[in-house]
């Protein structure tokens, strides 16, 4: 099956090829793999790593040694092994893993630490898994005459047929250090094709068992490296938590050198050596939109083991940021533990405002889960919810999210960090960008740790030199979600004091696109009005829901109990409010029977109350616009025969303004 191998025709395709487009980690993989003597990829004269910025990350993931606590799980439940090996044998090395991962668990109640002490148990279970590996390659019943025996010295299949000493690898078996089981048989002859199969998923398996228990080594051993840093990850999802071990190295800057940026030695290849021909030198381009700091490419070229001077360039914007952006900072406590609850109150509160004057169409980014959780409940919570149609990470796959806030209008996402990056979001779908933090590396996590550790002792800032410049990067990677398109405009929201009050926070901020710089609401108002076809300086939101449901359901969600309404009045400039439902006003004059009706008497309510306000002001309601925003309203709305004479009261009220904009929410599926 060689020849009609996908994965064979495909490299068979790429040696022929002029140009090669693959990802970061296939290409690491194979400059790795090309240093070992082994060719994955053919050899290039020019690279040209685009979004280079996140090298060094994915260099660090394809160096590392990694596996978790179903890594041998997985690997056991194999057919391959479930054929060769009784059942009791598999149960005891599953034991033994599951011994290994206690022993890794009882480190810490930390959700990540570091493994700084030899682990016994896991050196156990690395060791029987090699025994294992050299117990079924010794009695290998798939040898073909490639030089492995079995009990009896001789080929253990012939002609594709099982020759009878294979009938003896169960006593063999039983007599190999390290494991006390046996060997199964196979059960029938085999053809030349399928004992070819059965002889490649052996190997494989052999192989696996071989890599698996030398990855248990490296975790295991306490190597006391500078280098190399081992530490473990729980992650938690909805069922289970995975254990999640690591050694990786503490800076891949000397792998990059090596395999990519500056080969320790060019050979020539066998066709050059018989010509003579010089030796193509190889030539590396990088390019990001994000991979200069502070003015520079020191912090990339040091993480990334550049040592050559080459050439170096940073392009202007190909956007006009002054015209297309706004970077507003409002004035924000900063956060502390102790005053939690009041800091992300304000925060959700200012999100609130801006979601208010940009119409939804927002992306609100944060730095933790909890972060996102807390401002999520506070703008859904029953009370004051949001009008905008809102989800947040975990809701639903990251495409599916990202499919919905496309399709859906005026909708709010809220995220964490890995939608900071690789999120395309062009034209009016998205207009706001909310960054709840500076994005810093977790600096208790075993990894960042262990290189700011490493920085200090060699007379280094590890704040400034690395800390710094990964949050710089990270966050032009969020304000960049923003503008993807020459006619792209909107805001971004830094909502974070720091970006002022420090001084590594203010060189950020003129590291970031040139858009426009505000600390106040009002320039917010105004920009979108410049970009918006609504120049209302009011906006009135509509609710109507039945029974004790969600204010924003829609009337199929509940169909029994009495009908409800609330408005909330808002004047856009600096996102002052005032709210009223049917359970603070005197009862309705008219029969409200549907929603429709419901909605409409709200916004009929909420119109008079701004009416009387203006005129107490001494000013006209016909100098005033005002955007209404519900499910079903419309400037002539569809009530019940019943409700005619509301129906003639909205007619009236509306008419009295000089301009009434309608924005259909649309309803919560």
């Amino acid at each position: 099956y060689f020849d009609d191998c996908w994965v064979n025709r495909m490299r068979d395709a790429a040696a022929e090829a002029q140009i090669i487009i693959t990802n970061h980690h296939l290409l690491l993989n194979a400059l790795e793999l090309g240093w070992a003597g082994e060719r994955l990829l053919p050899p290039a004269a020019i690279y040209i790593i685009d979004e280079a910025h996140g090298l060094e990350q994915t260099a660090t993931a394809v160096f590392e040694t990694s596996l978790t606590d179903y890594t041998v799980e997985q690997l056991l439940s194999r057919t391959i092994f479930q054929e060769h090996l009784d059942e009791s044998e598999l149960d005891e090395w599953r034991f033994q893993n599951t011994l290994a991962f206690q022993e890794v668990a009882h480190l810490s109640r930390d959700n990540a630490y570091r493994i700084d002490t030899e682990l016994e148990e896991m050196k156990k279970l690395s060791r029987g898994l090699s025994a294992l590996a050299q117990k079924l390659k010794l009695n290998h019943p798939y040898a073909q005459g490639e030089g492995t025996k079995g009990d009896s010295g001789k080929s253990t299949v012939r002609s594709g047929t099982v020759s009878e000493s294979s009938k003896k690898l169960r006593k063999a078996g039983s007599t190999t250090n390290g494991s006390s089981g046996s060997t199964k048989q196979p059960k029938k002859a085999l053809s030349e094709d399928e004992a070819a199969e059965e002889k490649r998923a052996y190997d494989l398996a052999i192989e696996a068992l071989s890599s698996t228990a030398t990855k248990l080594m490296t975790v295991a051993v306490n190597t006391h490296s500078d280098t190399t840093v081992r530490y473990a990850v729980r992650v938690f999802d909805r069922r289970h938590t995975t254990l999640e071990l690591h050694a990786a190295p503490i800076n891949p800057a000397g792998q990059l050198h090596d395999f990519l940026f500056h080969p320790e030695e060019d050979e020539p290849d066998e066709e050059q050596q018989e010509t003579d021909q010089p030796v193509t030198r190889r030539a590396v381009i990088c390019t990001s939109a994000t991979l200069a700091t502070n003015g520079n490419f020191q912090h990339f070229k040091s993480r990334c083991g550049i040592e050559a001077t080459g050439e170096e360039h940073i392009l202007p914007a190909v956007f006009n940021y002054p015209e297309q952006a706004l970077l507003y900072q409002p004035p924000l406590p900063a956060y502390n533990y102790r005053n939690a609850d009041l800091y992300y109150s304000k925060i959700a509160q200012e999100i609130e405002n801006l979601l208010q004057v940009s119409r939804g169409r927002a992306l609100c980014l944060f730095t933790s889960w909890s972060g996102l959780q807390q401002v999520k409940d506070r703008l859904t919570t029953a009370g004051s919810p949001s009008i905008w149609p809102l989800r947040a990470q975990g809701d639903a796959p990251r495409d599916a999210l990202l499919r919905w806030f496309k399709e859906t209008q005026y909708s709010v996402l809220l995220a964490t960090r890995s939608f900071w990056e690789g999120v395309d979001i062009p034209g009016d779908d998205l207009s706001l960008v909310v960054l709840d933090k500076m994005p810093f590396p977790t600096p208790n996590d075993p990894l960042h740790s262990a290189r700011m550790k490493l920085l200090d002792e060699s007379g280094s800032n590890s704040f400034g030199d690395y800390m710094v410049p990964l949050m710089n990067l990270a966050l032009k990677q969020g304000f960049g979600r923003l503008i993807r398109r020459a006619g792209d405009s909107g805001v971004v929201a830094i909502l974070d004091e720091r970006l002022s009050s420090k001084g590594y926070g203010r060189q950020t901020r003129q590291d970031l696109p040139p858009a426009r710089f505000s600390r106040t609401f009002k320039d917010v108002h105004k920009f979108y009005q410049s970009v918006l076809p609504s120049n209302a300086e009011f906006a009135l939101n509509v609710w109507a829901w039945r029974g004790r449901g969600d204010p924003l359901a829609d009337e199929a969600t509940e169909r029994e109990g009495a009908v409800h309404w609330r408005w909330q009045l808002l004047r856009l400039q600096d996102g002052k409010a005032d709210i009223m439902d049917d359970a603070a006003a005197d009862p309705s004059p008219f029969p409200l029977n549907t929603l429709a009706d419901a909605e409409c008497y709200a916004a009929l309510q909420g119109l008079e109350n701004l009416r009387d306000r203006i005129e107490r002001a001494g000013r006209a309601t016909t100098g005033f616009a005002v955007e209404v925003r519900s499910q079903r309203l419309t400037m002539d709305p569809q009530t019940t025969s019943q409700a005619a004479d509301l129906h003639q009261a909205w007619q009236e009220a509306a008419a009295q303004w000089q301009q009434l904009t309608f924005i259909m929410i649309p309803p919560v599926d």
